[in-house]
């Protein structure tokens, strides 16, 4: 059984330790070329924001 927390507005809850894993593995495919340095800005904005608590 697998169980997602979510916030009131229905997004997924983002645990630190996972932001630091997706961010590190967003700049892996942006190295590979896999996603453009747009596509990463946006997502690591978030991800840094969960990471440093703003």
């Amino acid at each position: 059984m697998h169980f997602k927390v979510t916030n009131k507005d229905g997004s997924e809850v983002i645990f630190k330790s996972d932001a630091k894993k997706q961010l590190l593995e967003l700049k892996e495919y942006l190295d590979l070329g896999i996603i453009t340095q747009e596509e990463f800005d946006k997502k690591a904005d978030y991800l840094k924001k969960i990471l440093l608590g703003n």
